[in-house]
């Protein structure tokens, strides 16, 4: 996933927009941007669900997708690969059972 990713904004609103930027004096836990890699990777797939039963894309779905690469490329760099790739397993394999179809999921995967 990271693999892909070809610019990380330095900032959140430039991929977010105004309003979205740092909290200042707080700073996340390992845990807590463990947790926001799940929540964006999930947001990566549901878009591939919709674009693979749909084949339709829309402007939104761009952009989500944009900020969901870019999150999880900046939560690397804060925690590190190894982390973020086994972050991405788990919601994977969460998202794969709430398919319940590993025909359907074979042809999506």
């Amino acid at each position: 996933m990271t693999d892909n990713t070809q610019k990380v904004a330095s900032h959140p609103e430039e991929a977010n927009g105004p309003g979205t930027g740092e909290v200042a004096g707080y700073v996340p836990t390992r845990c807590e941007v463990n947790q926001l890699v799940k929540y964006w990777y999930r947001e990566y797939l549901g878009i591939q669900c919709v674009l693979f039963t749909y084949d339709h894309k829309c402007r939104t779905d761009f952009l989500c997708e944009y900020s969901a690469r870019e999150r999880i490329a900046l939560a690397a760099k804060a925690i590190g690969e190894e982390a973020v790739d086994q972050a991405i397993k788990e919601a994977r394999d969460e998202f794969k059972a709430k398919v319940n179809d590993a025909r359907l999921w074979d042809i999506f995967e």
